[in-house]
């Protein structure tokens, strides 16, 4: 009888509890309560701030909408914030809102290895005029949709970065002393992978490759709709004008790399790369060790056929 109170006073308390759960109407009354406070909080985002954030004395005119605090930038100091996070996306105030920019338009561009000591990332932006692109050195663009041109003022090519959150055009620096090969071998150090390994026009991160890869593994996600899902973040209004790269990610989403038994690639022998299928027919696996002598003709052709 003790033992049974206390289960009686055990689902009591369990009863209890349960009933002063909040559900989840409780909780879209206390957003509502609060919806005041988290709108004013949004807006401040959106609030123009003149002075640069980092320097405290120039215009500021930019923002990145990736980095966590939105914080307000002038040009120089959001280059110098970006130099190694290039595939960010940032904006611009005009005067009147907030307009799409890319990052070369304040100076970033991708460098390689030795490449990085020899040019530096660096260009003289200081006393350049915010309302006139054109003075700083670089490429005017237009207002709505900044378009990047084949070459940097120092004649630096521009190559088409395709990453987690869209694509990006950024001027490519890269040392060619080492030949091709080390050009090659300086884009993979660098977590790059040239769509062409004879001409560097268009890149995958190795990011996007790992996501495109989980994506098609959890959420059966074909690399066509993978490919839209990219042009709508590049431009959420008009993703139909963003270049077309699906086939290159097509053909990157089937190399498949797998461990073998060689130190090196010359290593490896025939079919050692091939998946290991548990169903067919295996000697020394799932087929006797007289099966050669079996009268079952259908297992000889299995075999052979495999």
């Amino acid at each position: 009888m003790v033992l049974d109170q206390e289960y009686m006073e055990d689902e009591q308390i369990a009863v209890s509890a349960a009933s002063k759960m909040k559900s989840q109407r409780d909780y879209l009354e206390e957003f509502v309560a609060r919806a005041g406070i988290v709108m004013n909080a949004l807006m401040e985002h959106e609030a123009l701030i003149s002075t640069c954030y980092a320097c405290e004395h120039r215009r500021a005119s930019w923002r990145c909408k990736e980095c966590h605090q939105r914080t307000m930038f002038c040009r120089e100091c959001m280059r110098n914030a970006h130099l190694e996070m290039p595939f960010h996306r940032i904006q611009k105030w005009t005067g009147q809102y907030f307009r799409p920019g890319s990052l070369w338009e304040v100076g970033v561009c991708v460098i390689i290895d030795h490449a990085r000591h020899a040019h530096g990332g660096e260009e003289d932006l200081d006393g350049a005029d915010e309302k006139d692109e054109g003075k700083a050195g670089l490429p005017e663009a237009p207002i709505d949709h900044p378009i990047a041109p084949s070459m940097d003022p120092d004649q630096n090519p521009y190559v088409l970065f395709v990453h987690t959150n869209g694509l990006h055009s950024l001027p490519y620096i890269q040392c060619g002393c080492g030949g091709l090969q080390e050009r090659i071998a300086g884009a993979v150090r660098m977590r790059l992978m040239p769509a062409s390994f004879t001409i560097f026009k268009t890149m995958f991160t190795f990011d996007i490759l790992e996501d495109f890869r989980l994506a098609n593994l959890e959420c059966k996600t074909s690399a066509y709709q993978y490919y839209q899902l990219l042009r709508r973040k590049t431009e959420p209004l008009a993703p139909q004008v963003v270049v077309e790269r699906y086939a290159e990610l097509r053909r990157f989403g089937q190399n498949k790399t797998r461990e073998s038994d060689g130190n090196t690639i010359s290593e490896v022998r025939t079919a050692k790369l091939a998946l290991f299928c548990p169903c067919c027919p295996q000697p020394g696996v799932n087929l006797p060790d007289n099966w050669k002598e079996d009268e079952n003709k259908c297992v000889m052709w299995l075999v052979s056929e495999s």
